[in-house]
């Protein structure tokens, strides 16, 4: 059942590259919300209710996109140590949620590396599953709850 076309090595190297790329992402994001943090305060300490509103919105949402980047990387990481397997079998129906979640975000986030491994998964992953992520239908809740989109 395996794919002839399937390059198992740019595979793992784009998964361990996304997988890098979140968490660089992730560090930034979490550097971005200390500063957003003092403005929440600057705002409480001034009375400025309604900004500092705003800005706490602002600040639970992008602080939920930190859970996607660890669940994403967390998949990354599991589909990397399967390489041979994806191979031999493609997708297989324990692997299919992981190959679904980074489908789905591979649109939905700015990671030209998730992009790419879409692209390898669009040729060994079920068509109608594939078609199903890349239109919005995530099985894994927290990439579903937490990313927004951005294309």
């Amino acid at each position: 059942m395996g794919n002839k076309n399937f390059d198992k090595v740019r595979y793992k190297t784009l998964l361990g590259e996304a997988s890098s790329r979140m968490t660089i992402r992730r560090g930034k994001k979490v550097n971005e919300l200390y500063r957003v943090r003092d403005k929440i305060i600057d705002f409480v300490k001034n009375g400025d209710m309604n900004s500092a509103l705003i800005y706490i919105d602002n600040y639970i949402n992008e602080e939920n996109k930190l859970k996607v980047y660890d669940v994403l990387c967390t998949m990354c990481d599991q589909m990397k140590g399967r390489v041979a397997e994806v191979e031999n079998y493609g997708i297989t129906d324990d692997m299919a949620t992981n190959a679904n979640a980074i489908v789905y975000s591979s649109h939905r986030l700015d990671i030209k590396e998730l992009e790419k491994l879409a692209d390898i998964l669009k040729e060994i992953m079920p068509k109608v599953e594939f078609k199903d992520a890349i239109n919005g239908t995530c099985k894994n809740e927290i990439v579903r709850d937490n990313v927004s989109y951005r294309k």
